[in-house]
């Protein structure tokens, strides 16, 4: 590639484990086929007056070769003018305009659903956001794959921006049957369902097992029982991107492309560490082989479990 500095606009707002992996992945190709500046800024950083003409008259100024970020859509039109690439980092919907950091929300869906199929569960719940892409289709994805098994299903969506309501989420909760399968669009979500089935004395994951997206340690850790979550290809996303940003500023080519994160594993932790059995002898084998099927087991260890 040829050598020379090129200038980036990020406006993701880093705070998330999800956008810190992302940027340790754009930090990775960026010292890799430097020298790359990054001017970042929190996506939702006000400054007066309309934002969107402020980045547009900010990456004038600064004579900025591309734009990653997250904002309104629909004022998108304001940014034209600059004649520059610009990656949106989807929420309510994806740009036909621009290119789009997305992900493969769909098969996260189908993947939490196969998980949880192999544990027996026969009822199952999503719990997400109204009117986003990114937690739409997860729980599309979800619900189309318990569903092949006529399943029961239940599903709770909040406005997105609202403070949780706790007394309508409680009242949602006790009204799913024992032994139910929650699948949450992200990992703050879990933590929601987990504080909150503390609260109103609902066992997880005996009575509900609890599994979230984007791998984010923190606040998987942090809940009492741990949460399980799905892990991202986050950093190979944030790579990939600037790495076909990257052809664009050098082709000179405004064609837009799409950068599909995909789940990779689950990382299983004590909110789904159940089956849906009856027979506790059974239930407790099961338990004993799925923490510790990575060591030598034997018949003898398997049916000390039982007494």
């Amino acid at each position: 590639y040829q050598q020379f500095m090129i200038k980036v606009i990020l406006l993701i707002d880093c705070t998330s484990e999800f956008d810190r992996k992302l940027l340790r992945g754009m930090m990775k190709y960026s010292k890799e086929n430097g020298p790359w500046l990054f001017y970042r800024t929190p996506s939702d950083y006000h400054f007066g007056g309309s934002r969107e003409e402020w980045i547009a008259q900010w990456a004038k100024e600064w004579k900025a070769d591309a734009i990653i970020g997250r904002w309104n859509e629909s004022k998108l039109n304001l940014l034209s003018s600059l004649d520059i690439p610009v990656v949106l980092q989807n929420t309510r919907s994806r740009s036909d305009i621009y290119s789009n950091l997305t992900g493969d929300y769909l098969r996260t869906g189908q993947m939490a659903a196969e998980y949880f199929r192999k544990k027996f569960f026969t009822s199952y719940a999503f719990f997400g956001i109204k009117d986003v892409i990114w937690s739409a289709e997860k729980g599309r994805g979800f619900r189309e794959e318990v569903m092949k098994e006529n399943a029961l299903y239940s599903q709770f969506e909040e406005e997105a921006g609202i403070v949780h309501d706790r007394n309508k989420l409680t009242d949602w909760l006790k009204s799913l049957p024992k032994g139910t399968a929650l699948f949450c669009c992200d990992d703050a979500h879990a933590l929601t369902i987990t504080e909150t089935c503390m609260m109103a004395g609902i066992k997880v994951p005996d009575e509900i097992a609890v599994l979230g997206v984007d791998g984010d340690d923190l606040i998987c850790e942090i809940s009492d029982p741990t949460i399980s979550s799905i892990q991202l290809e986050v950093e190979q996303g944030g790579y990939e991107t600037c790495r076909l940003l990257h052809q664009q500023i050098l082709n000179k080519t405004r064609q837009p492309f799409n950068v599909f994160i995909s789940p990779s594993e689950i990382k299983e932790r004590n909110s789904t560490l159940t089956y849906t059995v009856s027979d506790p002898h059974v239930k407790n084998i099961m338990k004993y082989i799925d923490e510790n099927y990575m060591k030598e087991i034997g018949m003898n260890e398997i049916f000390m479990t039982i007494y």
